[in-house]
């Protein structure tokens, strides 16, 4: 379920590039995430300063990435403004995150 324009714009953005579909609005670890790759350990957080901009927030915010990451999760932060100013970029650039996350997940093979 999407809860925001921002959201919705969001996942056009993915789908009209090709990427898979990300889970949205779901809880992992104790979080909700806005977008997330089960597959590849991947979440994007769609950030709008006027609900992001307090200290309080921003030092949840942190906490809530660090949490993620020692759970294996990498989380990157995108906000409207990036996105409607820069969206071939940015979809661009989740892209490439998706691939370096599939690349890194990967078992290594030995060189002999």
């Amino acid at each position: 379920m999407l809860r925001s324009n921002l959201e919705k714009r969001f996942r056009h953005l993915v789908i009209a590039a090709g990427l898979p579909r990300p889970q949205t609005n779901v809880a992992v670890e104790g979080y909700e995430l806005d977008a997330y790759w089960e597959a590849e350990g991947f979440a994007v957080e769609l950030d709008v300063y006027a609900t992001h901009g307090s200290r309080r927030s921003f030092e949840a915010d942190r906490e809530r990435a660090d949490d993620l990451l020692l759970a294996g999760i990498e989380l990157i932060r995108v906000t409207d403004v990036r996105l409607e100013r820069e969206p071939r970029e940015t979809i661009a650039r989740v892209a490439a995150h998706l691939a370096r996350r599939r690349r890194t997940s990967e078992p290594r093979r030995s060189v002999a």
